[in-house]
């Protein structure tokens, strides 16, 4: 396993912007002659299974391409197959994997035609989902959900006897046996490509076939299928011809399916037929998610996570400032925040296949015949996964301090080792200002918290300035200032997502009516001194209320004044069972940054002291009055 430090994005440093850094890591390594195919992943993303007809891991000496399960987590591989197997997908739960082959896995493929196999890695047995017994069709490029009971399926076979002109269409399997899903017995158009929630809800799949009634011209389009209804709909609709919808993908919710469509979709919101990518609701509503400042831009190969928070493609666009050569690279949108964060950063003729978001957004697999890391001369395609390195927390030091993170589970990081995984320690003049520097960067940040001591460094003059900050979700916070003599021995930490009991209200009037409200308990008690603030970030704009220090509040906790034009009060309470709450109230100023018409993605930042609290959820936008609430 090799890793890269890929560069994707800026934060700050003493007003210097800092790097934040993607993790790629390269799976296999494929000698020339030999291949991969295209990778699926769990929803964890610690495992990863791929087809090869390498030698992988000295476990397939003989050039068959065969199914491989890779751990991350402990970085061994094992063979599923041993006769062949092609476009593997593994279950949620990373129990099954299917894929197709024209072997005989279960005594029942006596004629060796191509059919849909289900592996189970608990009880090591193969289950055929298919069977073709007349071997005049073939079954392919099957779908899964999370717990592996229903996969969607192409097929030319006659299967149940459903499909006798043999033309290509889209089947499920469950308990029940093996249902058509499309089914155009006149033969004047076909289906492919199934994609399956990971709850088993839906199925999603593209159509030259007039399934509905409302696809007269045979043009492609996406059709969804509810399972639980047994209902299938057809999703986009081109009467005119001009484009078509292809690639689709589903959240695993099953309440959201992003696709590729050139076709004027959403009441005229792509009237070039540019190639771009959508996300469209179960219930109906459809969303332009490529799109920028110029309009919609072309994008392929949609990928999105479990909620829909996330949605990834592949573009030769300059989203974020760092591909200048418009190089085909993965980008990841945030469907909340309406963002984009750059993942990939490759030289001109590097080409990018089948990328997979993990369950959370956090991890991204895909198949690639790029050089990052220089152990690919032969640009032969190989596995990769990367980090999502907006959810990376970085913590920053400037002075000649060390710092020791501990992260939720008890795992941390030093100067000297880590075990938490791909965290990385690092020391420098990072914003050349002849002042040493430290960053911890952990990616995937999990929730709860992670505590920060500061220690000394060697041979620091114990009078030299020091200030350490963290960065998560895009939002940076100063955690402590002071000199090294009075820092040495001190812990801050930063709390990823500990809000219960939360509620807040940001209602943008124009002028002088806004207001924001926010209450919260805390699962911490509250620290003795220091500042504190009160965030709010949308990702692209935000608010902050700088609300005195801790010392400084009255005997009831409160603190009562003036902030950027708002009356605010804050009251804190520490409560006996060491836990803390937080109730905040700000009114008449200006909050017109926040006003539209959509709902928004926040961040809710609190800084106490020492201790930053990191809150992003989603905030629900009344359509009479704007108001937007947490929810």
């Amino acid at each position: 396993m090799r890793v890269l430090r890929a560069i994707v994005f800026g934060g700050c440093l003493a007003g210097v912007a800092a790097v934040v850094t993607a993790e790629v890591v390269q799976v296999t390594d494929t000698p020339a002659g030999r291949s991969v195919g295209a990778a699926s992943v769990d929803a964890s993303g610690r495992w990863i299974v791929f087809s090869s007809t390498a030698n992988v891991a000295g476990l397939n000496p003989t050039p068959i391409g065969n199914v491989f399960v890779y751990d991350v987590q402990e970085g061994t591989f094992t063979r599923i197959t041993t006769q062949g197997g092609n476009d593997p997908v593994i279950s949620g739960d990373g129990r099954y994997v299917a894929f197709s082959s024209d072997a005989d896995y279960s005594g029942r493929n006596e004629d060796g035609s191509e059919e849909i196999f289900r592996y189970d890695r608990l009880r090591k047995r193969f289950y055929q989902v298919t069977r073709d017994r007349l071997g005049d069709g073939s079954s392919v490029l099957p779908a899964i959900d999370f717990k592996g009971k229903r996969i969607a399926f192409e097929t030319t076979s006659n299967l149940r006897g459903r499909n006798v002109d043999l033309s290509n269409e889209v089947y499920l399997f469950n308990r029940s046996g093996n249902m058509p899903l499309s089914r155009d017995p006149e033969g004047e158009g076909e289906s492919y490509t199934p994609a399956v929630a990971g709850d088993g809800s839906l199925v999603a799949f593209v159509s030259t076939s007039n399934l509905t009634g409302r696809n007269e011209d045979f043009s492609q389009e996406l059709m969804i299928y509810d399972v639980k209804e047994r209902a299938l709909f057809q999703a986009t609709n081109d009467p005119e011809g001009f484009g078509e919808s292809s690639a689709p993908a589903v959240s695993g919710n099953g309440k959201f399916v992003v696709f590729v469509s050139s076709s004027n979709l959403g009441g005229g919101l792509n009237p070039d037929n540019v190639s771009a990518v959508w996300i469209r609701r179960k219930s109906g509503y459809s969303m332009l998610v490529t799109a920028n400042s110029s309009g919609p831009f072309d994008a392929e190969q949609p990928t999105i996570d479990w909620d829909g928070e996330w949605i990834g493609f592949v573009a030769r666009e300059d989203l974020v400032g760092r591909n200048p050569d418009r190089s085909p690279e993965i980008f990841l949108y945030n469907r909340q925040r309406k963002t984009f964060t750059q993942v990939t950063s490759n030289p001109p003729g590097c080409r990018i296949l089948g990328p997979k978001l993990t369950a959370t957004g956090g991890r991204v697999v895909f198949r690639s015949n790029c050089d990052p890391l220089g152990t690919n001369p032969d640009r032969g395609d190989e596995v990769f996964w990367a980090t999502n390195p907006a959810k990376h927390l970085v913590v920053e030091a400037e002075g000649s301090v060390e710092l020791v993170v501990t992260d939720p589970a008890g795992r941390l990081i030093n100067r000297l080792s880590s075990t938490i995984p791909l965290a990385r320690y690092e020391t420098g003049d990072f914003n050349a200002n002849g002042t040493s520097d430290v960053r911890v960067t952990i990616p995937e940040a999990v929730d709860g918290r992670y505590r920060i001591q500061i220690l000394a460094g060697t041979g620091a003059d114990p009078s030299s300035p020091v200030f350490v900050q963290a960065t998560l979700s895009g939002v940076t916070l100063r955690l402590a200032e002071g000199t090294v003599a009075s820092l040495a021995g001190s812990y801050a930490s930063v709390i990823n997502q500990s809000f219960t009991r939360r509620s807040s209200v940001l209602n943008p009037v124009a002028g002088t009516g806004s207001k924001a409200t926010l209450s919260a308990r805390m699962p911490y008690p509250l620290a003795a001194e220091g500042p504190i603030e009160i965030r709010w970030s949308d990702g692209r704009n935000e608010q902050v209320f700088p609300c005195g220090q801790l010392e400084t509040l009255d005997s009831r906790g409160r603190f009562i004044g003036t902030v950027d034009g708002f009356s605010v009060t804050l009251r804190l309470i520490s409560r006996v069972d060491g836990s803390s709450s937080l109730r905040f109230s700000a009114k008449g100023g200006d909050l017109t940054e926040f006003a539209g018409t959509e709902n928004l993605g926040m961040t809710v930042a609190v800084l106490l002291g020492a201790d930053a609290h990191f809150y992003n959820w989603r905030f629900v936008r009344s359509a009479e009055t704007g108001k937007l609430t947490l929810r």
